[in-house]
């Protein structure tokens, strides 16, 4: 609960400040906004129709063309999970994509960490205690255990560029909402998830120092997480906050 109340706290002041500089025109960036955007890059260009291919968010974009404006479709290759008649609902981003980074986190990250071998996963690793082949509910208990160990308190680790720092839950789960999308990354996150298992943040603040580095402010000009945030928020504007509050986000 209490990542909960910081995360809300975070929000609430992105929020507040995509109000002072936009007003209320924030209320207006949803993804039928962003379907006419595409239909003007295609007036511009001169083209009859549009043919493309959407990935993860790209696909409700490519979904809502197609209802806005049929006579304009060419050929759409929708390779995500976006269940685009449920984007009004509150939380609805929050189930079609977490709930897709599960399957793709059990069924292909740890579902192919036994075969891939030590080599591409170190999670596979025989030093863990086992002396026979892992399997797939070992892999998800250890993970579960130590996803409730980083909930509970961080791990502390130092590193020479950084110096001393902290890995919380929140950081390992953004680095793995991200990296699912990205198999080539899939080694790397099983050897940052292996050190961490065992108490060695090191490498984990090392690739998580880089991200961080590679992040620079740009003044009034909105990050890609701020867009993210306001065709989310706008998409579902006039859903009823639940009554229960944070907790209603607990189940997530």
């Amino acid at each position: 609960m209490q990542h909960l109340k910081t995360t809300d706290d975070m929000n609430n002041a992105t929020f507040y400040s995509c109000h002072q500089i936009h007003g209320d025109f924030g209320r207006f960036i949803d993804t039928t906004f962003v379907a006419r955007d595409l239909e003007d890059i295609r007036k511009t260009l001169n083209e009859d129709q549009i043919t493309g291919y959407f990935v993860s968010y790209g696909s409700a974009v490519g979904i809502t063309y197609a209802n806005m404006f049929p006579d304009r479709i060419g050929r759409l290759l929708l390779d995500g999970v976006e269940f685009v008649k449920d984007q009004r609902r509150l939380g609805s981003f929050v189930w079609s994509s977490v709930y897709s980074i599960l399957d793709t986190w059990r069924e292909g990250f740890l579902g192919e960490c036994p075969d891939a071998g030590p080599s591409l996963c170190p999670l596979e690793r025989p030093d863990r205690g086992s002396q026979t082949p892992i399997t797939l509910e070992e892999l998800e208990t250890r993970m579960d255990r130590l996803f409730q160990t980083l909930i509970e308190q961080p791990i502390s680790g130092c590193t020479h560029v950084g110096g001393p720092g902290i890995i919380t839950y929140s950081q390992v789960a953004s680095w793995i909402y991200t990296a699912m999308y990205s198999p080539s990354r899939w080694p790397l996150t099983a050897e940052i998830l292996d050190g961490l298992e065992v108490g060695d943040a090191r490498l984990a603040l090392d690739e998580f120092e880089k991200r961080w580095y590679k992040s620079t402010y740009t003044g009034h000009q909105a990050s890609s997480l701020e867009l993210l945030y306001a065709v989310v928020s706008a998409d579902s504007y006039d859903d009823p906050l639940p009554e229960d509050g944070l907790i209603w986000w607990d189940k997530f």
